[in-house]
């Protein structure tokens, strides 16, 4: 993982003086535990991911064993093959795919094609939910992206956390970062599609984690 430098996000940095600041602590174990490293991954190596090329990244979020955010990066030239390849398996009048609905044989058809996308997944992780936990694996993620060659970071809309992650968003990337990121429903962006789908297999463990085998997925477990 790479770290942003220079970053003046106040939670990783002191308040001026005279100034509280509450959030220091949080943000420097945050900060820590990322140049730590501090996670299991298995890579492929069937896509050799190069991150000196331009990506956009997909996010959602899951509940399930704490709280988790998951996020797939898709090249640019990859966006319209990967659409169509998720598309092709809605049924009549269906206008997105979400995993806890569908069928086995749904599930089984979808994943078959996501592990042949070439695409790079993040699973950043608390063990715990409560009300900091999608800022914290916001910022986390947001502290990879901002330095790299990220031109779209799409998350899935829920009304009431908008606000919320634009604030993290415009603090931890600052304002020299050059992409853009936005809030869209499922139905929008299929891509979105696509984390919706990892988190789920992963969060459910057993024979359904072992089908994301071969993705270059890594999962990065974070303080609380």
């Amino acid at each position: 993982l790479r770290l942003a430098q220079g970053h003046q996000d106040p939670l990783l940095h002191p308040p001026a003086p005279g100034r509280p600041d509450r959030h220091r602590g949080r943000g420097l174990r945050l900060l820590h535990a990322v140049r730590r490293h501090g996670c299991e991954s298995r890579v492929s190596g069937v896509n050799g991911w190069d991150e000196s090329q331009p990506y956009r990244v997909f996010v959602d979020e899951s509940e399930v064993n704490g709280y988790s955010i998951t996020a797939v990066y898709v090249r640019p030239q990859d966006v319209h093959k990967v659409r169509t390849m998720l598309r092709k398996h809605l049924r009549s009048r269906q206008r997105s795919i979400h995993f806890t609905k569908e069928r086995p044989k749904i599930r089984n058809a979808v994943i078959s094609d996501i592990v042949k996308m070439p695409i790079k997944v993040e699973l950043y992780k608390v063990a715990e939910k409560h009300r900091e936990s999608r800022s914290i694996c916001l910022q986390a993620l947001a502290e990879v992206l901002r330095d790299g060659k990220c031109q779209q970071l799409v998350l899935e809309q829920n009304d009431s956390l908008c606000d919320s992650d634009r604030r993290v968003l415009r603090e931890s990337l600052g304002s020299g970062w050059s992409g853009t990121y936005d809030h869209l429903r499922a139905h929008q962006e299929p891509l979105l599609w696509l984390p919706d789908a990892i988190s789920w297999c992963w969060n459910k463990g057993g024979s359904w984690r072992d089908k994301l085998s071969s993705l270059d997925l890594k999962i990065i477990p974070l303080p609380r």
